[in-house]
């Protein structure tokens, strides 16, 4: 089950970070070409977000529940004692 979550989200993050790439000034700049429409930063913060929350969720989850607990293993990566 958990493998299957994982690969959904993979695969939708992937799916998604294609538009982002094409919106991104620096891939524009590197291969010379313009995409721009009125809102398009909007566009691009709103996909990056939801590449950053969708696909990171577990790992975001797991570093909520370890800062709550107050110790750190694999999802937050603060330093241990």
């Amino acid at each position: 089950m958990m493998m299957e979550d994982f690969k959904r989200r993979f695969i939708v993050s992937a799916i998604l970070t294609v538009p982002i790439l094409f919106l991104s000034p620096l891939i524009q700049n590197f291969f010379g070409f313009e995409l721009t429409f009125p809102g398009d930063h909007y566009v691009l913060f709103a996909l990056s977000a939801v590449v950053y929350f969708y696909g990171g969720w577990p790992f975001l989850k797991g570093m909520a529940d370890e800062l709550r607990k107050r110790r750190s293993t694999w999802s937050c990566p603060l330093g241990g004692r």
